[in-house]
């Protein structure tokens, strides 16, 4: 999968792609993971992963977005539903390369990322905006436990975006392995997204 396909069509709630395909290619190999299903991240570390021939393990508590995207299961990609023990999660990929965090329920979120903080390569973390845009994620409660993180940053102009503050989303990238600090000043192609 080419940069550009990876990029197309990134919106508010697919912006954490940025900070994957830049967390898929620094790490270069190994099993990645997702935790929490979804139209922005799903079909593309689907179709990266299989080009990559890398493994990608699927999570989500909601079988309707694992029924929305099963035509995508093979042998090096297994769906999983959750109900009540994400901590089988870590039990089936214990040592991925990369983790996206943007599953259900948000106060689950810096749970999982601690129980993974030792263990994973980069963490792709979405909904990090600051307060009061974000919801009861609290990642700045695990944000000291890792030694490298960067943001992409969204336009909070309230002139300019007057009425969907709330909707703007941010997004972080974690690791006590890879300096993800390198990644600051990336280009998105978009004036109202950066990476810091």
């Amino acid at each position: 999968m080419t940069k550009e396909k990876f990029h197309e069509n990134i919106d508010d709630w697919s912006n954490h792609r940025y900070l994957l395909w830049l967390a898929l290619e620094e790490t270069g190999k190994g099993d990645v993971l997702e935790l929490g299903c979804g139209g922005g991240s799903t079909p593309y570390l689907h179709e990266y992963c299989k080009d990559t021939k890398r493994r990608l393990y699927s999570f989500d508590t909601e079988q309707t977005w694992i029924d929305q995207f099963k035509q995508y299961e093979s042998k090096t990609h297994t769906f999983h539903r959750i109900i009540n023990n994400w901590h089988i999660a870590k039990d089936i990929c214990p040592k991925p390369s990369v983790i996206l965090i943007d599953h259900a329920p948000g106060e689950r979120r810096i749970v999982d990322v601690s129980r993974f903080e030792s263990d994973a390569g980069i963490m792709v973390c979405h909904d990090t905006q600051p307060k009061p845009t974000a919801a009861s994620y609290h990642y700045e409660l695990i944000w000291p436990n890792f030694k490298y993180k960067v943001d992409l940053k969204v336009d909070m102009n309230p002139e300019k975006y007057r009425g969907q503050q709330h909707h703007r989303t941010w997004a972080s990238a974690i690791s006590n392995q890879y300096d993800v600090t390198k990644w600051k000043g990336t280009e998105t192609g978009r004036p109202d997204y950066r990476i810091e």
